[in-house]
This record gives C-alpha cells, sequence and structure tokens, in this order.
C-alpha cells in the first residue's frame, strides 16, 4: 500500500533528521535528540504489532538473540552496580570501582530484565507473540520505572558539581564571595553553589 510506505518513510525520515543533526552538533544534550523517540515508538510499536498479528515473521535465531540480549542487559546492571559500589572486588583498577556504595542495594533491579528475556525468549520460540510482547512492555516499564525512582536518586550524592559545591566550601550564600571556573564549567554547579560562578 502506497500510503502506509508513504507514513513508515515520513515516520523513518523524521527519526534520521533528529538523529543526524543533532549527531553533526558541537554541543550534545541528552534532551536534544526527545523529537526522535516518538517517530521511533511509533515505528517499534507497529513492527511488534505486525509480528504479534503473524504479518511479518521472525526468525528463530533472531527471538533467541533478542531475548539473549535483554538477560544480558540485567547481568551486566547488575555486574556494573555491585562492582561500583563495591560489594565485589573488581580485577579491573579505576575510581568508579568501589567508590559507590549507595548504588549496592539496588543491584537486584537488573534481575527484572533477566526474568523478562527467559520468559520472551519461552513464549516467542513457542509462538505465544501477544504473551511474549506483553511480558517485555510489562518487563521494560517496570525496569526502567525502578531504574528512575531508585537507583537514579542513588547516584545525586556523586555528582560532581555537588560535591563540589558542599565539600569544597562553595554553597556559602550568607557570605559574599566570588566563584570562578577555568577550563571546565557544569552548568549544574550554579544550581548547586546558589550563585554565578
Amino acid at each position: 500500500d502506497p500510503d502506509t510506505a508513504n507514513k513508515y518513510r515520513f515516520l523513518l525520515v523524521w527519526f534520521l533528521v533528529v538523529l543526524t543533526i543533532f549527531s553533526i552538533a558541537a554541543t550534545k544534550l541528552p534532551n536534544y535528540i526527545l523529537p526522535l523517540y516518538p517517530a521511533l515508538a511509533v515505528l517499534t510499536a507497529r513492527w511488534l504489532d505486525r509480528w504479534r498479528t503473524g504479518e511479518v515473521t521472525v526468525p528463530r535465531w533472531v527471538l533467541i538473540a533478542a531475548a539473549a540480549g535483554c538477560v544480558l542487559v540485567g547481568v551486566v546492571y547488575i555486574l556494573a552496580l555491585t562492582l561500583m559500589a563495591g560489594t565485589i572486588t573488581s580485577p579491573f583498577k579505576g575510581k568508579a570501582f568501589g567508590s559507590m556504595p549507595a548504588l549496592g542495594p539496588h543491584a537486584w533491579i537488573g534481575i527484572i530484565p533477566v526474568i523478562v528475556g527467559v520468559w520472551f525468549g519461552w513464549q516467542a520460540v513457542r509462538g505465544r507473540c501477544n504473551a511474549a510482547v506483553g511480558a517485555f512492555a510489562a518487563g521494560a516499564i517496570v525496569f526502567l520505572g525502578l531504574i528512575g525512582a531508585r537507583a537514579t536518586n542513588a547516584l545525586e550524592d556523586y555528582k560532581v558539581s555537588r560535591y563540589l559545591a558542599e565539600e569544597v566550601g562553595l554553597r556559602q550564600p550568607d557570605r559574599d564571595i566570588r566563584i570562578g571556573a577555568f577550563g571546565w564549567l557544569r552548568h549544574s554547579v550554579v544550581f548547586y553553589v546558589r550563585r554565578e560562578v
């Protein structure tokens, strides 16, 4: 159908234009690429719906790879947080390893993609596409929601700007001090020191 093809083409061009322009831009902030997510979400949802209804067939190895990728995300998440928290000893040297103990209690969140990946793979290989898509969607919402609500908040204490403001003594709103930056400035420093930099 030409109309359907044009709709997909429009969404694909939308996605690629935003991605390309902001990849070339000199300054890169995460929120710059937010406009590409609606197009990507519609394309992904439409493809999953077509797979769910049987319009699109997917080779078995792709389903297994998708399930394994989901499991891998969970395993890497658990390992990363336990290493950064110092719960397990790292064979590597680096300041990040063991320096963020507040992240340790949130490593369990990585179990969610492990369980979802196994369940998704089992359902998808057996041809139960509705159950596979439903489990994957629910798991993604729970996993990302818990990361946003718990693990991200645990990182708050380790922000460089906050540490700089509090530990170095720059946050002194009762005193008239001047703060300057040379060769390095994060915009959040202004927020944490509560004055012009």
